[in-house]
């Protein structure tokens, strides 16, 4: 039974109805639209799914039988705590992206008294390693396949930030639309670019993209066939010079040069800026060059290249906003929020 042969046959969904199809007991689906972190991740999908098979309307919190009024927080607790969890390599955190984003969230909880903590979860065992005594969380590049993990998470109010979404997501999301590859394009294509060239990471959504709508206008395209795009050094983030260099050097010896290059990330950008300038196996002021982050670092550069900016701040913003709700409301609609990225050249940075 679809949304449309529901609405044919007037039929009123209930509890039940979802209850039967999912296979479980009306109090459980119950728990799932109230977002009880006791309903196991594997219940939690199923229901999900025959709500929206079944075209169930969910009631507004206050409407809901057995709603309950969100606890407050004890007074002896003197300091709120907000963490950011990750399990993301530590080094990358000093990326200018992440660090923008981690910024913002900070400079967010100070104008509302809480305190940030950043806690790089293990691999292994992860659960175990969450901070006591938590109002809320903001995730970011977690495994979540790890049910225990999971489990535990879900007895907090959590914001995923950034990455891929997921149809059944179990916390709210906000990251940007995967429009990335198709800005850079239809830029290329709006500025009369006849030849150009995607440098970066393997096959991806970025690079795919990218090709795509290029050939489908008719443009001449190049590609490689993917690099680590990143010196994965101890000292930090820096470009990958020689994959950068290597891969110029055969897009020189094309018949036809690129006018016009889109780079997956700001950091390639950064490399190919400057091994054309010290060597110039490309003329780089007559280059476009698009790389995606829209990084500070950028306006030291000249000529500036261009940047697909995510709006990596205005994400910062809505996480917090949202999970500030999500913590006096735990019991709403679980939502995904998506942002829209733009061409950047340095003027509207934030």
């Amino acid at each position: 039974m679809d949304k449309e042969e529901n609405k044919k046959k007037n039929h009123i969904v209930t509890l039940k109805d979802v209850a039967v199809l999912a296979g479980v007991s009306q109090p459980t689906v119950s728990r799932v639209i109230n977002n009880d972190s006791s309903v196991k991740p594997l219940t939690v999908k199923k229901v999900k799914e025959a709500i929206e098979k079944l075209a169930y309307e969910i009631q507004p919190v206050h409407k809901r039988k057995g709603h309950r009024a969100p606890r407050r927080r004890p007074k002896r607790y003197l300091q709120k705590q907000i963490a950011v969890l990750t399990q993301l390599e530590p080094y990358l955190l000093h990326a200018p992206v992440y660090h923008r984003l981690l910024q913002r969230i900070e400079q967010a909880l100070n104008q509302e008294d809480f305190n940030l903590i950043i806690k790089n979860l293990p691999k292994n065992q992860s659960w175990e390693s969450i901070p006591n005594k938590l109002d809320g969380a903001i995730l970011f590049n977690l495994d979540l396949s790890d049910l225990k993990l999971l489990q535990k998470l879900r007895s907090l109010p959590c914001v995923r930030v950034m990455g891929s979404t997921e149809k059944f997501d179990y916390f709210d999301h906000v990251t940007y639309e995967c429009v990335i590859g198709d800005l850079a394009a239809d830029y290329f294509i709006k500025h009369g670019h006849k030849t150009v060239a995607c440098l970066g990471e393997e096959i991806g959504v970025r690079k795919q993209s990218f090709l795509k709508r290029c050939r489908s206008a008719g443009l001449v395209t190049y590609t490689d066939s993917g690099f680590s795009v990143e010196d994965e050094s101890p000292r930090g983030h820096k470009p990958n010079f020689i994959e950068i260099y290597n891969a110029v050097e055969k897009l020189s010896k094309q018949e036809v040069l690129p006018t016009a290059i889109f780079t997956t990330s700001d950091t390639v950008a950064i490399g190919l800026h400057q091994i054309l300038l010290a060597h110039p196996i490309m003329d780089i002021k007559k280059l476009c060059i698009i790389g995606v982050n829209n990084d500070y670092i950028l306006d030291n550069l000249h000529p500036r290249p261009l940047s697909v900016d995510i709006q990596v701040e205005s994400i910062a913003n809505k996480a917090i906003e949202r999970l500030f709700l999500r913590m006096k409301n735990p019991q709403d609609p679980i939502r995904q929020l998506y942002l829209t990225p733009v061409i950047s050249d340095g003027a509207n940075f934030p």
